[in-house]
């Protein structure tokens, strides 16, 4: 009998693998020598908040065009502009993930060779699985993506810091954690390296964060991307 986790590892591959090659259209990008490109970027000096995005719909925006929340496909999503301050991008998104690890408090268990242990290791791609009668867990590393999974949820990471620009992601999912009412947020953040960042944050109620092209995931992308020059 095929376990629980061995198909969730394949769902949560996906997502992470999408996060890396795909954009807020869920396309892959055009052929490029680098993964990205880290060109100087720049962002609205006041949020664009349209009405509605995709399955989004705005519910409040501030005066000062610093944030604006949406709701939509069982998930809320607060689009914000925060500054970097000396410290740089990493500590100015620390907060931000504070606050959500306090929501969906999910720390993956790192394989172990015990029982079905799998090592795939490729230029640009590293892969452990292991699979036992205690459960089964996963880590995958590939172009700027580092997921941890395992039968309690997943946490899918997507991070480039470069001289120009700053392009973050962030997923946890806590599939048993009875005391949250958002068992997936994240955050999505783009901007230039020494800020603005435009932040989206995402509270979801549903566990379906795949990258489909669709949903409340991918319109929180196009929320990001249209207050930056990203292409």
């Amino acid at each position: 009998m095929k376990r629980p986790f061995l198909a969730t590892a394949g769902v949560l591959c996906f997502a992470g693998l999408a996060l890396a090659a795909c954009g807020p259209d869920g396309k892959p990008p055009k052929p490029s020598n680098n993964h990205w490109n880290d060109k100087a970027m720049t962002v609205k000096s006041r949020l664009d908040c349209p009405e509605k995005q995709g399955v989004l719909t705005r519910v409040s925006a501030a005066a000062d065009g610093k944030s604006c929340v949406y709701t939509g496909d069982d998930a809320e999503i607060t689009l914000r502009q925060i500054a970097i301050g000396p410290d740089g991008a990493r500590a100015a998104l620390a907060p931000i993930e504070s606050e959500l690890r306090a929501l969906v408090p999910y720390k993956a268990k790192p394989p172990e060779k015990t029982g079905e242990h799998t090592e795939i290791r490729l230029p640009g791609l590293h892969i452990t699985a292991q699979d036992d009668s205690s459960g089964g867990s996963a880590q995958v590393r590939v172009a700027g993506v580092h997921i941890n999974a395992d039968d309690n949820g997943a946490e899918i990471r997507a991070e480039n810091f470069g001289e120009n620009s700053v392009k973050a992601s962030l997923i946890l999912a806590g599939d048993k954690i009875p005391t949250s009412d958002h068992p997936v947020v994240g955050y999505e953040a783009r901007g230039p390296v020494k800020g603005p960042l435009i932040v989206a944050v995402v509270k979801s109620k549903g566990k379906d964060y795949h990258n489909d092209g669709n949903g409340a995931f991918m319109d929180m992308k196009r929320l990001v991307k249209r207050n930056t020059n990203e292409d």
